[in-house]
């Protein structure tokens, strides 16, 4: 859509370089959750992709202070106040695919053990299935913002809900 708006040049700039910020995460090696070490991750503030291996979807997009605790402790091993990932796949058809594959039946969703079967289902399929890249940056503020280009650009499976 074309308008005669005069856009800024410094808006456009900023989206040139947003370009070359998704080229140099793109450009990252896939880290495998499923060969995950948590003493190699020394890296302190990134902003971070997780993706599905062989394809080109990413699931989310997100920024630490510790990318140690949050792609190991929070996202793969964490609990539903600290796993948003998990949250969000126990809610997704992703997982109700992925239990047919390993043919695991979950209970119903209203049943007491549905919650601790689904989250561990979903542990097992961003262990198996997922990967992730990151970019480390030390300044909180452009974390923020790469995130926030970053989501837009590989337009995200999954997003942070408004508040």
């Amino acid at each position: 859509m074309t308008t005669n708006v005069k856009v800024p040049k410094q808006y456009i700039d900023r989206c040139y370089e947003l370009i070359g910020i998704v080229e140099k995460i793109w450009s990252q090696p896939e880290i495998h959750f499923e060969f995950l070490v948590p003493s190699n991750l020394e890296i302190l503030g990134a902003v971070y992709a997780i993706g599905i291996r062989g394809t080109d979807q990413i699931l989310y997009v997100g920024r630490t202070k510790n990318l140690q605790r949050r792609l190991y402790t929070n996202h793969l091993m964490g609990n539903e106040s600290t796993a948003r990932l998990k949250k969000y796949l126990t809610k997704d058809e992703l997982l109700t695919a992925f239990a047919v594959t390993v043919e695991k039946m979950l209970p119903e969703p209203e049943d007491i053990r549905y919650k601790k079967e689904a989250y561990q289902l979903a542990k097992d399929y961003i262990r198996n299935h997922c990967y992730f890249k990151f970019l480390p940056l030390d300044e909180s503020r452009l974390r923020g913002l790469t995130e926030a280009g970053l989501t837009f650009a590989f337009n995200t499976k999954f997003l942070e809900e408004e508040h």
